[in-house]
């Protein structure tokens, strides 16, 4: 499988070699003492910062994302409190069912 930035690669560096090719005349923009690698340079740079841009958009995205997702989770001080509360319940359901055999007991002797 041939990777994005590999396959953008290949496009401008094929962009560079067309852009290298063309004459120096005024249909081209004129002679600027340079042999047209500038151009190269300015278009590998712009293809550069428009995949950051996209990278950072996607990113972005993500981390809007996990703030959404950890928003909605409890936080540790809520967990102890259901922790203590399920404790609780467990606790006074034991403590009912002793004195409910206790008080059937009662009745049996």
């Amino acid at each position: 499988m041939v990777r994005a930035s590999e396959k953008w690669g290949r496009r401008i560096e094929e962009g560079g070699r067309r852009l290298s090719g063309r004459s120096n005349s005024v249909e081209y923009g004129g002679g600027g003492g340079d042999n047209g690698g500038m151009e190269t340079d300015v278009a590998l740079l712009k293809y550069r910062a428009d995949a950051a841009d996209q990278r950072m958009e996607r990113i972005e995205g993500k981390l809007d994302t996990l703030i959404a997702r950890t928003a909605a989770m409890p936080t540790v001080n809520g967990m102890w409190g259901m922790i203590a509360t399920v404790l609780g319940l467990c606790i006074a359901s034991v403590g009912i069912i002793i004195a409910v055999l206790t008080w059937l007991q009662g009745f049996h002797h």
